[in-house]
């Protein structure tokens, strides 16, 4: 509240539902427009009370929102299906990401690879996430079970962290990398050969789109988030939830066709160029906030 008050503050923007509840009280008490970025439906992992309650303090308090903003077309659709009010100021904007070329990672490949003890001819199937229920990261390593001639790189952490490295130790799966937290994500996606996320949802996830701009085909689950970014056998493969077998005929079907992977990963590069660049993100949001702000304007001076 200071720091609103001694620096002028304009707009209160709270990304996520926990940072809405700091940012809608900050908003209440210093008279400012709030706007609220979902992020993602994030009812799937939860008790059915945890729901309840949450559907009620966010079809009540979100009545504070000057402008709800959707990172995708599919969150829409999400925020319906579990009976959130959404109101008519709302607005969809990509994540987007920065526009990467791969010939800059290209010259760390080799010497990479020798560190991983992974051949050049080796293809490598890579997913970055937190190791949380949502990522749905026991699947990625049941799928690499089923792929045992390719290597699968898991980059990130989290509280699941011990139980995932368990079941892999359980299974016998030898073929998972776990790289732990990496702040050079781009040197190990310039290896990667296919990028795969088994998430249970998504709102519009960041890593994939990074992975788009590095020409990279994505296989991914059939779900909110994922169906913005993955155009179906054009810039990579949608797979159903419970459909394992299919997911890692997909993987060894892009592992065996080069010209594929190719095909797939210059258009997932187009699409992410088109629709998901940090600078058009950047522009929509630039946007908004000056005609939140006009408007806001407007009604002081009427008041």
């Amino acid at each position: 509240y200071k720091f609103i008050k001694k620096n002028k503050i304009d707009i209160v923007h709270s990304h996520g539902k926990g940072a809405a509840i700091y940012g809608r009280f900050l908003s209440l008490a210093t008279n400012l427009p709030h706007v609220y970025t979902y992020h993602g439906i994030h009812l799937k992992c939860h008790s059915l009370i945890y729901k309840i309650l949450y559907v009620i303090y966010e079809n009540i308090f979100g009545l504070i929102d000057s402008c709800k903003i959707f990172v995708s077309k599919s969150e829409i659709v999400a925020a319906k299906s579990n009976f959130l009010r959404i109101g008519k100021n709302r607005k969809v904007i990509f994540n987007g990401v920065e526009i990467i070329d791969k010939e800059f990672t290209k010259n760390n490949n080799n010497d990479l690879r020798k560190k991983l003890k992974i051949k050049k001819q080796d293809i490598v199937v890579t997913n970055v996430c937190r190791f949380v229920e949502q990522k749905n990261i026991f699947d990625f390593l049941r799928i690499a079970s089923e792929c045992k001639n390719i290597y699968f790189f898991l980059i990130g952490y989290g509280k699941l962290e011990s139980f995932l490295r368990n079941f892999a130790y359980e299974q016998k799966i030898k073929n998972v990398i776990f790289l732990g937290k990496k702040k050079d994500v781009f040197k190990f996606l310039s290896i990667t050969d296919i990028f795969l996320s088994t998430s249970l949802y998504e709102g519009l996830p960041l890593a994939l789109l990074e992975a788009m701009s590095m020409e990279i085909p994505i296989v991914a689950s059939n779900v909110y988030g994922h169906t913005d970014a993955v155009d179906d056998n054009l810039s990579g493969f949608l797979y159903d939830l419970k459909d394992l077998n299919k997911a890692s005929s997909l993987i060894r079907l892009l592992a065996k066709n080069k010209k594929l992977r190719i095909f797939l990963g210059r258009n997932s590069k187009k699409k992410q160029i088109n629709q998901f660049s940090i600078d058009k993100m950047c522009e929509a949001y630039l946007d908004l906030y000056k005609s939140i702000s006009q408007n806001y304007i407007n009604e002081q001076f009427v008041k």
